[in-house]
């Protein structure tokens, strides 16, 4: 712009608009930058790593990552963590539910004790004699009438059982609800990125003929600042969409207890 101005193709105000345009562009990319570091910094601390440590990224996150496994519609309910847990209570309350009913049975048990002793004025171990006393006991438990409060046991824990058996159903539905609901969003989010990533490239291609132009001295300043706008419109509307889809794509694989 400064060479088509020396030229006369162009005024003053055109350059100092195009300089205007270059400061606030430095100025986003170092806000842009010192982002990433606070995000690497945040990085670090959730990772429970060093802070004075250098954290570098290697790994890159495609479309087609993205994509992955969204029509696979084979899930297991077991991969969700409350679903275990509540796999485990209604194991506990099986158990429970045997416990109450062997409590009915009788009990029998066997005591036997022997013992030597002496009554001496003065203690000492080699002096005799000493008198022996044993015992052998028989013990038998069994219930002749308790009332009723076994049998209430037995069915109140069964009734715990069905509840958790009910819950268990419940959270089925809420699982496959769940999993339906995020791969829904995750396929809208992913469709908008897609027409994003298309936006962004007629974006470019508008910037690029509109500079072509300017260059050779068929356009203006103002066609070219409104297409560099564009551009950058497109480009922040995809990496807002790609956030999008990839938080759609972490609440997929949650849902999906795979995560």
């Amino acid at each position: 712009t400064k060479e088509i101005y020396k030229n006369g193709f162009a005024e003053r105000l055109d350059v100092d608009k195009v300089q205007v345009q270059l400061i606030n562009l430095q100025t986003q990319r170092l806000k842009a930058e010192n982002q990433l570091e606070a995000g690497l910094e945040g990085l670090k601390f959730l990772m429970q790593m060093p802070l004075q440590d250098q954290l570098i990224l290697t790994d890159s996150l495609s479309d087609a990552e993205l994509k992955s496994d969204i029509l696979n519609e084979d899930y297991r309910y077991e991969n969700r963590k409350e679903f275990q847990q509540l796999e485990t209570l209604m194991e506990l309350g099986k158990y429970n539910i045997k416990r109450y009913q062997l409590a009915k049975l009788p009990t029998l048990s066997l005591a036997a004790n022997y013992s030597e002793s002496a009554q001496w004025q003065n203690f000492d171990f080699f002096k005799g004699p000493y008198y022996s006393a044993s015992y052998i006991a028989l013990r038998i438990n069994f219930s002749i009438f308790d009332g009723g409060a076994k049998n209430a046991q037995i069915q109140q824990a069964k009734i715990d059982l069905r509840k958790m058996e009910n819950n268990q159903d419940m959270l089925k539905y809420s699982i496959d609800n769940d999993i339906k609901q995020a791969r829904i969003l995750m396929k809208s989010a992913l469709t908008t990125m897609d027409a994003q990533k298309r936006n962004i490239d007629l974006a470019q291609q508008v910037y690029n003929t509109t500079k072509l132009k300017y260059e050779q001295g068929l356009g203006s300043n103002q066609e070219i600042s409104t297409a560099q706008a564009d551009l950058i419109t497109a480009q922040n509307n995809y990496y807002s969409s790609l956030y999008d889809a990839i938080i759609s794509k972490i609440d997929f694989l949650k849902a999906a207890g795979t995560l």
